[in-house]
């Protein structure tokens, strides 16, 4: 991979440090990125003293500092996916067999191709062709219950109406990779039914990895359990979880269950509440008053993804949080640059950050209503991208 061949004088010169008696203090931003380098730079100090602290921010001197884009200590920086930078150290030490599927759950597929082949090569992973659900490595009646990509309304989070559909129909099946074509377009057509947003479920590229023996087996649900250790605010799982893998497996399992629950919760909550006063749907903008949003950014994907695919919107979360309210705007499929710059210009006093197609905005109770109308006047604005 081109990443790790740029890589190989900082490999030296970061092996120099961590062999050095340097470092006492590790600071980790909270992303699964991050964490993933972590578990591996770890790995080069185990028998040295040091303490390693989970943040959000860091403004600390002579501490090793590992965030999603780069790893630093004090005159040594090296940029990039943090989690392809520790890759490139624990090849040095022929050492990739046990970390490969941490890094392939951290990253875009599409950014490690030269990694997935590799881990074809050396059998760490089989490739499924499936309908995805609550994960391809759970049983096919457990995999619709949990289901939260796709959310179908009657499936997700009802056991019941599940077992009911899959035996009315004769499915049988473990895993949902095993269906013919024939079950495929029957529960294709029945998820449809129950949420026509979703225009099509197509059955994708899927990843097992083949040395683990729980339904973090699905590379995809592997990330799911990275995520949701940082969004419980539970990162030292992943690093307990990287190291002792048998003993951490069930702790593992129940953190994504209760992750996946949040989110089931949630969407249920959304599809039943959407003529509400507390869901607001204009042309181009969703506003979602609740607290069960705080801090919840992937929920917002969500609802984008199953109940408004393709359309032109951006989502917006309000909720209130101690003496504060805070806005969550999903602006990823909203289709007006100048719009939003617009918005972004308007917003600059106070206090709100951009990242990842979130503008994330904390602010008086006393504002909320002034900064709802600033919010609409831009994203309800007609768009000059498509006027010209």
């Amino acid at each position: 991979m081109g990443d790790l061949e740029k890589y190989s004088d900082r490999v030296r010169k970061f092996l120099e440090i961590l062999s050095s008696n340097k470092i006492n203090k590790i600071s980790v931003i909270k992303n699964t990125n991050a964490i993933a380098a972590s578990s591996i730079i770890i790995l080069f100090l185990k028998e040295k003293n040091f303490t390693l602290n989970f943040t959000d921010n860091i403004m600390e001197e002579n501490t090793l500092v590992i965030d999603e884009k780069y790893i630093s200590f004090n005159d040594f920086k090296v940029e990039g996916l943090s989690s392809i930078f520790a890759y490139s150290l624990i090849k040095e030490a022929n050492l990739e067999n046990k970390f490969l599927n941490l890094i392939l759950a951290v990253n875009n597929k599409e950014d490690v191709q030269d990694l997935i082949k590799e881990a074809f090569e050396k059998n760490l992973i089989t490739e499924k062709n499936s309908f995805g659900f609550g994960g391809i490595s759970r049983p096919i009646n457990n995999s619709l219950v949990m289901s939260i990509d796709p959310f179908i309304p009657g499936f997700s989070n009802n056991e019941p109406i599940v077992n009911e559909f899959l035996n009315s129909n004769s499915i049988n099946h473990k895993h949902c990779f095993e269906l013919n074509d024939n079950e495929s377009e029957i529960l294709n057509k029945a998820a449809l039914l129950r949420n026509p947003a979703l225009i099509e479920l197509k059955k994708e590229k899927n990843y097992l990895i083949t040395n683990e023996d729980s339904p973090l087996t699905d590379l995809n649900e592997f990330n799911l359990f990275l995520e949701a250790c940082v969004f419980l605010n539970k990162p030292s799982l992943i690093i307990a979880k990287t190291f002792m893998p048998k003993a951490y497996k069930n702790r593992a399992i129940s953190i994504v269950k209760q992750y996946r629950d949040i989110f089931l919760d949630f969407l249920d909550w959304f599809y039943l509440n959407r003529k509400s006063n507390e869901i607001i749907e204009k042309d181009s903008s969703i506003i979602i008053y609740s607290n069960k949003l705080a801090n919840n950014k992937k929920a917002l994907e969500l609802v984008y993804k199953n109940f408004f695919n393709k359309q032109d919107k951006a989502i917006i979360g309000i909720f209130d949080l101690n003496d504060k309210t805070e806005i969550l705007i999903y602006y990823k499929n909203y289709n007006s640059e100048y719009n939003i710059k617009k918005l972004t210009e308007e917003l600059k006093e106070f206090e709100f950050n951009i990242d990842k197609n979130f503008i994330e905005l904390k602010i008086n109770k006393t504002e909320k209503e002034r900064i709802n109308v600033i919010i609409l006047n831009n994203l309800e604005a007609a768009k000059v991208e498509q006027i010209a």
